[in-house]
């Protein structure tokens, strides 16, 4: 494995699939309670390796303007785009995805030798342009880079991602977050409104719950 490493994180794909984890985890809270603890994820794809790239990009709502300060204090360049409607009331991102497709096409062009490309991400869908994260993904492996996709399982487009694993069995690795997500998420204390399967909108008191330590499972 190449010490040398390029991080791209889809912060939308990880927040949003981290809350809905947390709905099938912890039954009863908010989703507004969820946060994702940034650094205990940063160190379980990075692993001590170095870092030469860090790529961070996602969109308003929901992610907090606390996150993105905290990120670039890290050293990750950021991407924040708005969210706008697409005609029917359904806030979407505009171009996010597409401009990490194109940073890490990029960074493989960049870089002289091969190396490990890191995707926090498991959206596989092909943007307006015809770029997808898995096409990218493929260009770097047909340049004998390795790669690492690490998602959530609800977020995890197992075709798209799985062709490539099949293809280049000894150069993809995936890992789900799942598998860590008490030390990945934590809960905000407050109170929040729910609305139930009946439509009544109900209060909830949702107590802090901290992030257990990060213990990394195998290499």
């Amino acid at each position: 494995m190449s010490d040398k490493v390029h991080i791209f994180w889809d912060n939308t794909n990880i927040f949003l699939t981290a809350v809905d984890t947390a709905g099938e985890m912890e039954p009863g809270l908010s989703r507004y309670a969820v946060r994702v603890h940034f650094n205990n994820l940063f160190q379980l794809v990075s692993r001590g390796r170095e870092v030469l790239t860090k790529e961070l990009a996602g969109s308003v709502p929901p992610q907090a303007a606390s996150l993105w300060e905290y990120a670039e204090r890290m050293g990750f360049k950021t991407t924040l785009l708005q969210r706008v409607e697409n005609g029917f009331g359904i806030l979407r991102e505009q171009t996010v995805d597409e401009m990490l497709h194109l940073r890490i096409a990029n960074t493989i062009l960049a870089r002289p030798n091969p190396e490990t490309l890191v995707l926090l991400s498991g959206d596989g869908r092909v943007s307006k342009t015809g770029t997808s994260f898995p096409g990218q993904l493929r260009f770097a492996l047909q340049r004998d880079w390795k790669v690492e996709v690490y998602s959530w399982r609800g977020g995890y487009n197992s075709r798209a991602f799985g062709e490539l694993k099949s293809d280049f069995p000894k150069l993809v690795k995936v890992e789900m977050l799942d598998d860590y997500y008490y030390s990945l998420t934590f809960i905000k204390a407050g109170r929040y409104w729910s609305i139930t399967q009946l439509g009544e909108q109900v209060e909830l008191n949702i107590p802090d719950r901290a992030a257990k330590p990060l213990n990394i499972i195998g290499n």
